[in-house]
């Protein structure tokens, strides 16, 4: 059975005859005969009554005709639906992005993205990793960029960029341009944080205490909300900071940042782009999502490029549940 015996069939049924079910179809009589005769055989029961001069439907083929007509209209909607993955994609797209990646990466993933699709209008929505995983958990977002790992099963992620994060001084501290043997010979200095949930935060703090700098042996001075507050406290000479080399590329070639070098110390990461397993993403989320997965090396060199600096290559993976990185 195909569903052009049902069409054949449907036809008949609608037009009270097999020569002008084939003018409507196209064909000639004997297909159109030869079709319904084929169905009755591979149903088993009569559909039609061909008395001479008429042609009706037997009860058989009552009670079949809606079946076949639900069955025509799901094809249809089958193909409906297969010519719209096929369609430009548009509308609005709701994007949720930690604090480096939001100001940094998405501008110029967007920007590229919009001269291929420029009917899509992305909506981003800046805050921390934490939050950011928050709002795709409750479907407020679609897609999500982050530099944590998401936590539990049901996330896929995609890296899309690389960072590295860099310790930093004001121009005029003590410790500029000098060459410091390990982390904990900066107990004594002030600190300014990121705040709690922020995955550059937890990275920084995670990277100075393998280089020999824990937590409880901090001095803080600040904890901010973001990252242009904390570019500004350490420029005002507050504290130190590890920033990521993305946000402190134009202050460090400015001068008004200046890099510490501190053996063993070394802050590297992945940024993610995650979403839920279980949602299925629209037209614009899904071309968005073949697009930021394509751009992770152009990121990379652009990276590589402004900063002068080697950032180790990473393999471009898929992952249930994302990576350390963010």
């Amino acid at each position: 059975m195909n569903t052009t015996m049902l069409k054949v069939f449907v036809t008949v049924a609608e037009e009270g005859g097999f020569s002008r079910a084939a003018d409507r179809l196209g064909l000639t009589q004997p297909a159109v005969s030869i079709s319904v005769r084929s169905l009755e055989e591979e149903l088993g029961v009569p559909l039609f009554d061909r008395s001479p001069g008429r042609c009706r439907l037997t009860s058989h083929g009552a009670r079949l005709l809606e079946p076949a007509r639900e069955i025509l209209d799901a094809e249809e909607r089958l193909r409906a639906a297969a010519r719209g993955l096929q369609e430009e994609p548009e509308g609005s797209l709701e994007v949720v992005a930690s604090n480096i990646p939001g100001e940094y990466l998405l501008p110029r993933l967007i920007r590229g993205f919009r001269s291929v699709h420029p009917q899509v209008e992305v909506k981003v929505t800046v805050t921390d990793s934490r939050e950011a995983l928050k709002g795709l958990r409750e479907g407020a977002y679609e897609l999500g960029f982050i530099g944590e790992e998401p936590k539990g099963p049901g996330w896929n992620a995609v890296a899309v960029g690389p960072d590295r994060l860099v310790l930093v001084a004001a121009p005029g501290h003590p410790l500029a341009g000098k060459v410091i043997s390990g982390a904990g010979r900066l107990k004594g200095e002030y600190f300014v944080l990121r705040e709690e949930g922020s995955a550059t935060r937890a990275l920084m703090l995670s990277s100075l205490k393998e280089a020999g700098l824990d937590r409880r042996h901090m001095r803080v001075a600040a904890e901010l909300g973001s990252t242009s507050a904390v570019l500004e406290a350490v420029q005002a000479g507050v504290g130190l900071s590890m920033l990521s080399l993305w946000s402190a590329e134009q202050h460090l070639a400015a001068g008004e940042l200046v890099p510490l070098q501190v053996k063993g110390l070394k802050a590297e990461r992945e940024f993610l782009m995650v979403h839920r397993k279980d949602r299925h993403l629209s037209r614009s989320a899904q071309a968005f999502y073949r697009y930021a997965s394509a751009s992770r090396d152009a990121l990379e060199k652009e990276l590589l490029r402004a900063m002068g600096t080697p950032t180790p290559r990473r393999p471009r993976r898929v992952t249930e549940k994302g990576g350390r990185r963010g």
